[in-house]
């Protein structure tokens, strides 16, 4: 692939700040295949910042590039993404399409705007259209947890549209500008009362999808901050027509294959334990995560991926990995019970995203005394917010910017 702009504007895209979406005019070349007026930029969040670029590059719509018009092309840690997809994908989980490709910007191999690229499919409708063929013209969002307080953390924020839309991103149907049905989930998940949680999970979600999901996300042991860890973002939301319901497709997913001694319960988003460590689920999820290892997560299928992936990416880099699955298949055997027993969640002392009540000064809050360590202690004028705490370097849920020092 390669891409090619004018002088002017390869140096506006340089000096530019790194996160502007405006496109610059250019021109694709795929072999003998020539796309004039194409749209380029930067894309990403964090990999924005990184040495080496990830580019967008849209193609006019009467000038489609193999059937689409957006293209995703990513720079860093591919070989991870590119099995990563290939084995969420055999799992039946509805993913994104990779392909390993070369690519430059006005022939700059190997620096900063050229080299081995990963090709990664836009979220978008052409998405859903490959994945759900007749069933496509639903709302797609894209989970982020933007600056600032807030993520999307499936937690209900009122009934005003606008407190949704920065963290769920509308990627479909965005001219209706309608949040409605996300809403009415982040209310079932905060909301619905215990005895009928089942029933609404099961009216509003494809609970086995959800399920396989988080099984997957398990089995690789993603590393980011993401919907199956402890962080509102790096997913998509897919709300079928055909059924009224919800579907959740990973994204990022360029951390996994490592650390294969993890637990099999990282979730830190209340919701997402409510809904995987429920009486009723969690055993499902236990045979999805077994069905799993027993299946695509087999060691003999994930080396032959492996090994077939070595023509691409050096033995550096896959070595590591042909590594982490037999180790993995080891850790969660030993940690899933013989026998399965719903209900039984493991025990936490402190989980990140539980809320606490915290007082902000540099002496004793109750007048010198330590009254308040009391269970009696009236704390209710305290501020609320969820743990852990810190002061804004990027991993804090409640930031206390006014305290360091």
């Amino acid at each position: 692939y390669r891409a090619i702009l004018r002088d002017a504007d390869r140096e506006d895209l340089e000096t530019r700040g790194v996160d502007s979406d405006v496109l610059l005019d250019g021109t694709f070349v795929r072999g003998k295949e020539v796309f004039y007026n194409v749209g380029l930029r930067y894309r990403g969040d964090n990999s924005r910042d990184f040495a080496v670029k990830a580019f967008r590059i849209d193609f006019p719509h009467d000038q489609p590039f193999e059937g689409i018009t957006h293209l995703n092309v990513n720079a860093l840690d591919n070989h991870l993404a590119d099995l990563a997809a290939d084995f969420i994908r055999r799992a039946g989980v509805p993913v994104f399409q990779t392909r390993p490709v070369a690519y430059t910007l006005n022939n700059a191999w190997q620096t900063k705007h050229g080299g081995l690229y990963l090709r990664v499919e836009a979220v978008d409708d052409e998405l859903l259209a490959r994945v759900f063929p007749g069933d496509d013209e639903g709302n797609l969002y894209h989970g982020r947890d933007p600056s600032g307080p807030g993520e999307a953390d499936l937690k209900y924020l009122g009934p005003n549209p606008a407190s949704y839309a920065d963290f769920y991103e509308k990627k479909t149907n965005t001219e209706q500008d309608d949040y409605s049905d996300v809403i009415a989930l982040t209310d079932a998940f905060t909301n619905t009362p215990d005895q009928d949680f089942e029933a609404v999970m099961e009216g509003l979600l494809d609970v086995d999808e959800w399920l396989r999901f988080f099984a997957v996300e398990t089995i690789l042991n993603n590393q980011d901050g993401a919907i199956a860890t402890d962080t509102g973002e790096d997913y998509l939301m897919y709300h079928r027509l055909s059924d009224g319901k919800w579907v959740v497709l990973p994204w990022d997913q360029n951390e996994n294959f490592q650390d294969p001694t993890a637990g099999i319960f990282r979730m830190g988003i209340a919701g997402v334990r409510r809904l995987v460590l429920h009486p009723a689920f969690v055993g499902r999820y236990f045979q999805r995560v077994l069905s799993l290892l027993d299946g695509p997560f087999q060691t003999e299928p994930m080396t032959l991926r492996i090994d077939a992936a070595r023509s691409v990416y050096g033995a550096s880099l896959l070595d590591p990995m042909a590594s982490f699955v037999p180790a993995r298949q080891d850790a969660i055997r030993d940690l899933i019970p013989d026998r399965l027993t719903a209900g039984v969640e493991p025990l936490y002392l402190v989980r990140t995203g539980d809320n606490w009540r915290y007082f902000k000064g540099t002496r004793e809050p109750s007048g010198g005394t330590t009254t308040w360590t009391g269970v009696s202690f009236d704390d209710t004028s305290w501020p609320e917010g969820p743990g852990g705490f810190g002061y804004g370097d990027g991993d804090d849920r409640t930031t206390l910017a006014d305290m360091e020092g």
